[in-house]
């Protein structure tokens, strides 16, 4: 059974957009092995997320993703409540965004118990852009902490 299912989201070519990747990366090779935790990387729309196996056993979602939202570059928003997430998480380079993939299964009762979702606001998103150094330093971060919060 998965208890706890991280999953990063974002785009590899879009600088910024990758920070969400990159957690997932580096959070599957520091937790590979730890019993009840899945971490899982996506190119694709939030939406996809609810076709994992996963997505169904887990009592835990926390969520990595890029976003713009006015804070300095860097800075980690964290959402408690993903029924109050803002627009600028729920946007971005996703179609169906992250706010509605989290509605709907929350409609459909398929919505983790506990959600959390940890949005890096990025600076740099054009095509081809590398990630930031404030992004990645912010990235580095949630590796170390979430890797110390789930036995890695």
């Amino acid at each position: 059974m998965t208890r706890v299912l991280i999953a990063g989201i974002g785009h590899p070519d879009r600088g910024d957009d990758a920070v969400g990747l990159l957690v997932a990366e580096q959070l599957g090779v520091r937790l590979r092995g730890v019993e009840d935790v899945e971490v899982v990387a996506t190119t694709a729309d939030p939406s996809a997320l609810l076709t994992l196996p996963a997505w169904d056993k887990a009592e835990q979602l926390i969520v990595v993703d890029a976003c713009v939202g006015g804070a300095v570059p860097g800075h980690v928003h964290v959402f408690r409540d993903p029924d109050e997430l803002p627009v600028p998480v729920a946007g971005g380079t996703h179609d169906l965004g992250l706010a509605t993939t989290l509605a709907l299964a929350r409609a459909l009762g398929r919505r983790p118990a506990e959600v959390t979702v940890l949005a890096v606001e990025g600076t740099q998103f054009e095509v081809g852009a590398a990630l930031s150094r404030e992004v990645l330093a912010a990235a580095e971060m949630l590796v170390v902490r979430l890797a110390a919060e789930h036995g890695g």
